[in-house]
């Protein structure tokens, strides 16, 4: 099936096979596939979903040319064995193939594909993880504990980032990645992830990923501690993620610290700050009243959130997610956390709500659920 580029830059090839051309356009566009076998494998992947896999054989019969670019026992060269291949592969035909035309990880290398998932992080400001670069992609070496990442039961050391917030990072330089990531500290972040691997009831390690963990000297049984650390929770954890699951309908009661003005300033980076400032340790009896320390039962609706007085029982404080600009963990304190909320008119004024929960796993939940309400909205903090 190879042509030579005289031959798919010529009118009469455009003008009767069009998809096929659609498909060769497609994939010179592609920057992810960078060797002559990774884009064959591309552009037949491409003609099964548009079934048109059998336009170049048809165009080589047609044309004359089997016998320029194939020797005289190549199948493509016999009239016969052509006709029987042609046969086949319209076939193929009524076949509706639905491959994922994104996931084009290690066609350079294989046929085999990889598992791409995408992951989607609260705010924070820092994932809490550590990369090393094996040629052009950059793999997850450490997940410190505790961090946003180390929550997340879809990501394991050994993962390919292939995308940040939908910009591909894969080849790109090391600063880059950084900077990229610093930028993403304050808002909602989605990882695009290469999965290390291909079956987890078995534990199997893509083959292509054996070779980027050669070059970076990373032990392949890490990558597998790793995911059992995820798929062994410890005694009595399942029952307590269905309670969080109830309770994220409910409401989850936590303590209400108060909440601090702080005008323009409305960056989630600014957190730990003023908690350090106002609250821990309180210093001041001016300090000491902003401190209400009450229990609320905090709810995340559709479109926003409210908070109530438990002994009160009256609403405290409510907000769209539209007015919420920011909301973080404290980071060397993960159950407490807050959210800050305002409007950005000509005169812009926001405030810092403080919150404590029972513990860090019940904080990390709200902030999912508060990051999916901003998504909800269509709101990027």
């Amino acid at each position: 099936m190879e042509m030579d580029r005289e031959t798919m830059k010529s009118d009469d090839f455009y003008n009767e096979n069009y998809q096929i051309t659609q498909v060769i356009e497609s994939v010179k566009q592609r920057k992810d596939v960078l060797t002559q076998d990774g884009r064959f494998r591309l552009a037949v992947r491409y003609c099964l979903v548009r079934k048109c896999l059998h336009r170049p054989i048809e165009y080589l019969r047609s044309s004359d040319k089997c016998d320029k670019y194939y020797v005289s026992d190549a199948i493509l060269a016999d009239e016969i064995l052509i006709e029987i291949l042609l046969s086949v592969i319209y076939q193929l035909n009524i076949v509706d193939f639905k491959l994922d035309l994104e996931n084009s990880a290690f066609l350079d290398l294989s046929w085999e594909l990889p598992r791409i998932i995408n992951v989607d992080l609260v705010p924070s400001k820092d994932l809490g993880i550590s990369v090393k670069y094996a040629g052009e992609r950059p793999i997850i070496t450490k997940i410190r504990a505790n961090s946003v990442v180390h929550e997340s039961a879809d990501i394991n050391i050994g993962d390919v980032i292939e995308c940040i917030n939908n910009v591909p990072v894969l080849s790109v330089a090391h600063g880059s990645l950084n900077t990229l990531l610093k930028t993403s500290r304050i808002q909602p972040v989605t990882l695009r992830l290469i999965k290390a691997i291909t079956d987890p009831t078995k534990n199997t390690i893509h083959p292509a990923m054996i070779q980027l963990y050669k070059e970076i000297q990373l032990d392949p049984e890490t990558v597998r501690a790793s995911l059992n650390r995820n798929h062994n929770p410890t005694q009595g954890s399942t029952w307590r993620n269905c309670n969080l699951k109830l309770k994220a309908l409910t409401g989850f009661t936590i303590t209400y610290l108060g909440c601090v003005c702080v005008g323009r300033n409305n960056e989630a980076k600014a957190i730990d700050k003023v908690f350090a400032n106002f609250f821990w340790p309180p210093r001041t009896p001016q300090q000491r009243d902003k401190s209400l320390k009450e229990e609320v039962l905090f709810e995340v609706g559709e479109l926003g959130i409210k908070f109530s007085s438990v002994a009160r029982r009256c609403l405290m404080k409510s907000h769209m997610f539209m007015e919420i600009s920011g909301c973080s963990c404290i980071t060397l304190m993960p159950n407490y956390f807050a959210y800050i909320a305002g409007n950005a008119n000509s005169q812009p004024k926001f405030s810092y709500y403080f919150f404590c929960a029972p513990d860090a796993e019940i904080a990390n939940v709200i902030m999912q659920l508060m990051q999916q309400g901003f998504r909800r909205t269509n709101y990027a903090v």
